[in-house]
């Protein structure tokens, strides 16, 4: 959205926390509806627990940066992420800032406040603008439920257990075929979801063929054995580490066009992750035909 050759508003509707703030931020304009809230964005790890100094420096920095771009003041973006950033009047050292519709709009953060859709249309000019509705497709909820945090440690136990199956049997049959099954899910999705790049996957493979080596061609368990598995092993940790740094609310630009005049699209961005727990709708505005 930073980098949209279009107008894009941001309503709040009704709670905007975490990677919500940023992306409402990174809009054109922010209209929140009545009762809504925006801010306590700091970041957090895996465990739920605040991230360390340099991870909320950099979020600190992008959130200044973004409302800095979008002429909003920095100070209220940076208080959102960091809580010893003390604003006189708004908000104390130690603690987050939240703003409510109310605050936002006095303190000039948000545009208006709105009670719905419609009326959001009628605030940024456009009354009679069509309407496009983009949704998820089934690949989409695919990766999403294979990505969960309570599925992906089932897959990837489940593919090590196939693989220990495996090196006890010593023939290829159930074990191998779960494992390759559970495995090629869990990895492939990561994949999909740009969480591990073709290193883990080369790295997979090759823990892959040392096991086959220790299963087929030297049985026992030795050095090709204790290669497989570190290789295994490493990329899980690496994979580990990668979904870490990545926020699962990153968004994608969508860019679409064509001729025609007075074209609406509102998407929906559903940030599910760790407390943000809200929902976004981007408005593009543009003077081309949006089709369908």
């Amino acid at each position: 959205m930073r980098n949209a050759s279009i107008p894009v508003y941001g309503f709040v509707n009704p709670r905007a926390y975490s990677a919500g703030a940023l992306i409402a931020i990174s809009t054109n304009g922010i209209y929140m509806r009545p009762g809504a809230v925006i801010g306590a964005a700091t970041p957090v790890d895996g465990q739920g627990t605040k991230a360390s100094e340099k991870m909320v420096s950099a979020m600190r920095a992008e959130f200044r940066s973004m409302a800095e771009q979008r002429g909003l003041d920095p100070k209220l973006a940076e208080a959102m992420v960091d809580e010893n950033v003390e604003i006189r009047g708004v908000v104390k050292k130690g603690q987050l800032l939240t703003l409510s519709t109310s605050e936002a709009v006095r303190l000039r953060f948000a545009k208006g406040t709105v009670a719905d859709e419609p009326a959001l249309l009628q605030a940024i000019g456009h009354p009679n603008a069509r309407v496009v509705t983009t949704q998820p497709n089934w690949a989409e909820g695919l990766v999403r439920f294979l990505t969960n945090p309570l599925v992906a440690p089932l897959l990837l136990s489940l593919g090590i257990l196939g693989l220990v199956f495996e090196i006890k049997t010593g023939a290829f049959g159930i074990g191998g075929i779960l494992s390759l099954v559970s495995l090629g899910l869990f990895f492939g999705s990561s994949l999909l979801l740009g969480l591990a790049g073709w290193e883990e996957v080369l790295l997979l493979g090759l823990g892959a063929i040392a096991l086959a080596v220790e299963i087929f061609v030297l049985p026992g368990f030795g050095v090709a054995g204790v290669l497989g598995a570190c290789g295994a092993q490493g990329r899980e940790e690496r994979g580990d580490s990668e979904r870490d740094g990545n926020d699962r609310t990153a968004v994608k630009d969508h860019e679409k066009g064509g001729s025609g005049s007075g074209e609406l699209t509102l998407e929906r961005y559903a940030t599910d992750g760790r407390g943000v727990g809200s929902r976004q709708i981007a408005a593009s505005c543009s003077r081309r035909t949006i089709p369908t």
